[in-house]
């Protein structure tokens, strides 16, 4: 089997060019988000046009590729065709003050209906009482209380001539009649009654008495005579009112005439308004008096008058077509409204205009878009969502309930029927764990739009993703792109997919990428971004972001981290982890060591047995053991006690890329072959010897170049990788020139063996047609170690 041949530059990265990108004209058909995302805004389309109650959407993908922009710009362009829906208004409800009463009307008449109601009640607070004070008003009152004193007079006159024969006078005083003897026509003082002989006295009194008894039976039925006076006054001022009230509500009414639940509410209000007219007038004593009594009362008036308020606790005026309404902070009170507390604490009394509307009453008849994250942190948010999409009606009721402190007295408005549209936006996990534990979340939420990560790198997606990122500049006030910078961009782009063949859709890193582009163009007073700009960005981003990075670079120069580039060492290869922090990912390479003996089928993983080592980790260990078993001993028991680590390695390990590598050791220890110290090895295995793609594998050429670099290159190091992983590669420019320039290597394999053969320097071998494998190569060594053991053990 020959060794692979190295790699050359062109075969390590898909580089744009700026030729590529010269000519792609104005980017007006090009929506930032869409690039790549067919798929999601079909799903999209399907969930929005469903009109069923239960086919709400779950717009799904990872963050920064424009999910919540994409959806709200695709509701909204769809709610710009559609009808603009009703106002919601609530007003009192006269039968039961508790629970206030729903009205529905058109766009911006609810401002109209608030409106006429305040300028009719203004009305009424000035006509009243002019109409009170009127001539004609007056003289009916008088009239009245005329007529209660001529039926009192009436009644005394008999009782008054009858004294007067008898010399005693009937005088009227302000606590009523009082009776006195007369001498020479003028009624006695007290003490001039005092004075009288005894005799004359007792038959004065007597008499006195006798007149206070027939006074008394004629003025008996006095107060019913009072109390129908003050009625016919009550009366009169009520007729009075309400020829005032049907004179200021005709007009109203006029104009709701085709609205019954509005005309038939406005006839209860004017009937209210009859009966508690004097709320509606105050008069300047009454403002100016603070005595408790005169507060109190104005406190109620107060309280009265707000009956008549009209509270449009969703407004359409001006609108056009229908509501989308973005969810930002989905408490339990924004989403489905709340009942505020008034603050006044001589004035707690309850009313319409307390009633507060919710998103979902603002959005009704239209697009609730919700984030995921956000509502799943709020349980009684969410809760009340499912309610409300379940029951298609949303109730503003008391928070106190779901919170576990009973039920206050507060007012219980009419619910809100609904017929809205709802998206959730989130990622994935928020999907699987809805699924998962959530048996009504897939009742309403049937459809599913999940948005790609990244899209097949072509002509076209190239074009298209540099127009888009024109268009970022331009959205953002930011200078224009060169054809150059554009090139990069794409680059950028192909290397945050980990592969060539692809663009990274991650539109948040386009636009940091973007603006910081822009700043070090602004330092040079450049009109335009240029490539260099890109370059100086993404240097930056890595500056402050390199702390741990170099400081493992300082520790593999002192020697600290224990890593050899140079030489060859039986049992020891360098494999490649990769870390991820914040916004960059590094590789760092780390010695694997094995050590082999005689024993019954043993394979210790040392990072397994010190549980730092993850089930994936584990899984590739176990999968090089079966590799083993099955190429050197058939169905015989594998006789080999052997135990693999990682150096220097202290923290959790995960992930199988490091499978080759400790195969490769393994080989090198059992063969008693050193392995070369200049080459770092990244692949997969399976237990057929067939090398598998892993990730991240830009960062791992480079950290071993990076690594090489501490000391010097001779031109024997480089890094081993899968071959389907190839065309995956998109290496910085430093490193295509060193392999360009031979100083630096990259091999790409398809089989174990060829690994084996660039790391030990010899042939692995393969088996002839008598099953042997050729002398002294790296199969045959291992074959005859092996074999050594199996014999100790059966002579042991």
């Amino acid at each position: 089997m020959s060794t692979p041949a190295k790699t050359i530059g062109s075969q390590l990265a898909w580089s744009c060019t700026a030729a590529e990108l010269e000519h792609l004209g104005d980017g007006d058909g090009v929506v930032v988000g869409r690039l790549g995302q067919e798929r999601a805004l079909e799903a999209l389309a399907l969930g929005l046009a469903m009109r069923y109650p239960d086919y709400h959407v779950f717009a799904l993908g990872p963050a920064g590729v424009g999910k919540h922009a994409t959806v709200l710009g695709v509701i909204q362009a769809r709610a710009a065709a559609e009808a603009v829906p009703h106002d919601v208004c609530y007003v009192h409800c006269f039968d039961d003050e508790r629970h206030p009463r729903l009205l529905r009307v058109a766009a911006g008449r609810g401002a109209q209906l608030r409106e006429g109601v305040q300028a009719f009640v203004r009305a009424l607070a000035s006509a009243i009482p002019e109409a009170l004070a009127r001539k004609d008003t007056r003289s009916r009152r008088a009239a009245i209380a005329g007529a209660l004193e001529a039926r009192r007079e009436q009644a005394v006159a008999a009782v008054r001539q009858q004294a007067a024969a008898q010399e005693i006078a009937l005088v009227a005083t302000p606590n009523g009649f009082a009776l006195a003897p007369v001498v020479d026509g003028e009624p006695l003082a007290p003490e001039q009654f005092a004075a009288l002989p005894p005799a004359q006295r007792e038959a004065l009194a007597a008499t006195m008495q006798a007149l206070e008894r027939q006074l008394a039976t004629a003025l008996f039925e006095a107060p019913q005579w009072i109390r129908q006076a003050r009625e016919q006054s009550r009366a009169l001022d009520r007729a009075v009112i309400a020829a005032e009230v049907a004179d200021a509500m005709t007009p109203l009414a006029s104009r709701w005439a085709d609205v019954p639940e509005v005309r038939q509410w406005l006839e209860a209000l004017a009937r209210d308004v009859i009966e508690h007219a004097d709320a509606l007038v105050v008069g300047d004593d009454d403002e100016d008096d603070e005595t408790p009594s005169a507060m109190a009362r104005r406190h109620i008036d107060e309280g009265r008058r707000r009956r008549y308020v009209v509270n449009v606790v969703v407004d359409r005026t001006g609108a056009r077509g229908a509501p989308v309404a973005y969810v930002d902070h989905p408490t339990l009170d924004n989403l489905v409204g709340r009942i505020e507390a008034r603050l006044d604490a001589d004035d707690p009394s309850m009313d319409v205009s307390l009633v507060v509307a919710g998103a979902l009453q603002r959005a009704n008849g239209g697009y609730l878009v919700v984030d995921a994250s956000k509502i799943l942190a709020q349980p009684a948010s969410w809760s009340a969502l499912k309610r409300a999409l379940f029951a298609r009606e949303v109730r503003i009721d008391s928070v106190a309930p779901e919170l576990g402190f009973g039920r206050a007295v507060t007012l219980d408005p009419q619910p809100v029927t609904l017929d809205l549209k709802c998206v959730l936006i989130g990622d994935r996990l928020h999907y699987e764990l809805l699924r998962a534990s959530d048996p009504e979340f897939t009742q309403l939420f049937k459809v599913v739009a999940e948005f790609e990560p990244d899209v097949v790198r072509t002509t076209s997606s190239v074009a298209a993703f540099a127009r888009m990122a024109a268009n970022m500049a331009a959205d953002a006030r930011l200078r224009p792109l060169a054809a150059e910078a554009m090139a990069a961009l794409v680059d950028d782009a192909a290397r945050r997919t980990g592969d060539a063949r692809r663009l990274s859709l991650d539109l948040q890193a386009l636009s940091q990428r973007l603006r910081e582009a822009d700043h070090f163009a602004a330092r040079q007073d450049a009109t335009t971004i240029a490539a260099e700009h890109v370059a100086a960005a993404r240097a930056a981003q890595w500056r402050r972001n390199a702390a741990t990075p170099e400081r493992m670079r300082e520790q593999l120069r002192d020697g600290t981290l224990h890593i050899a580039t140079t030489g060859a060492v039986v049992g020891q290869v360098n494999a490649l982890a990769v870390l991820s922090l914040g916004e960059i990912d590094f590789a760092q390479p780390t010695r694997v060591t094995a050590r082999v003996r005689p024993g019954r089928n043993e394979l210790v993983d040392i990072s397994r047995e010190s549980r730092i080592g993850g089930p994936i980790h584990s899984k590739g260990v176990l999968t090089l053991a079966g590799f083993l078993a099955g190429r050197y001993f058939g169905e015989g028991l594998l006789a080999l006690s052997a135990s693999l680590v990682f150096e220097q390695s202290y923290g959790p390990i995960e992930g199988d890329s490091a499978s080759l590598a400790e195969l490769c050791a393994l080989v090198s220890a059992i063969a008693e072959l050193p392995a070369r110290q200049g080459v770092a090895i990244t692949g997969a295995i399976d237990q057929l010897g067939n090398v598998q793609a892993v990730g991240a594998v830009d960062d791992k050429v480079e950290g071993f170049f990076e690594a090489c670099a501490l000391t010097q290159f001779d031109g024997s190091q480089g890094v081993i990788v899968p071959r389907v992983c190839l065309s995956q590669l998109m290496l910085r420019a430093d490193v295509i020139k060193a392999v360009d320039d031979g100083r630096f290597a990259v091999w790409a394999v398809d089989r174990v063996d060829e690994a084996l053969a660039i790391l030990l320097g010899r042939d692995a071998g393969e088996r002839d047609a008598d099953g042997r494998f050729p002398p002294d190569s790296i199969n045959a060594r291992v074959e005859h170690r092996l074999t050594s053991f199996a014999a100790a053990l059966r002579s042991s």
